[in-house]
């Protein structure tokens, strides 16, 4: 699903080939390029501010019309929820479900707060943060996850990776 037309696909695409492949390692990666990349994504596959406030209006005008929550105002609201929705949100909730998805997610998320701390903040790297951010935020919602105890029955890469982190320390 490429909302935001076939030009950006393409520039993502070829970009991301010409860097990644050779290597799936997104840390070895050179930071500029990883900038940039980054940028890119948010540019080119975050909200698109025209079809929100094209919604949006909608929406209002809807209300103003006297509507009581009838079927169009339901369906204008749904229009301007997934008009405010990133592309790159259904990007990064693909790669979630990937095998060590998760952690190239947070790297990524490592990388948009120290490109954002050094130097000048740059507004497409801070709102792809801010949109991950909160992703983040309702994927880790205490309602979602699954606490299991630590038991004998544990299998050891489990243990392995608990006794590694720093956090928990030497278990």
């Amino acid at each position: 699903m490429v909302r935001n037309g076939s030009h950006a696909h393409h520039i993502l695409h070829g970009s991301w080939h010409s860097h990644y492949d050779n290597t799936d390692d997104w840390s070895g990666q050179p930071q500029d390029d990883r900038r940039k990349l980054l940028r890119l994504l948010s540019v080119h596959f975050g909200v698109r501010s025209d079809k929100a406030q094209q919604a949006a209006r909608a929406y209002l005008a809807a209300g103003d019309a006297g509507g009581d929550g009838d079927r169009r105002e339901q369906r204008l609201l749904q229009e301007l929820t997934a008009a405010v929705r990133p592309v790159h949100a259904v990007l990064f909730s693909a790669i979630s479900q990937l095998p060590e998805g998760m952690e190239f997610i947070l790297q990524v998320r490592t990388d948009l707060q120290q490109f954002n701390a050094t130097g000048p903040v740059d507004p497409a790297l801070q709102q792809l943060d801010d949109a991950l951010k909160a992703q983040l935020q309702a994927w880790f919602a205490l309602g979602f996850l699954q606490l299991r105890q630590i038991s004998w029955e544990t299998p050891a890469v489990v243990l392995e990776k608990v006794r590694l982190e720093p956090r928990c320390g030497n278990a």
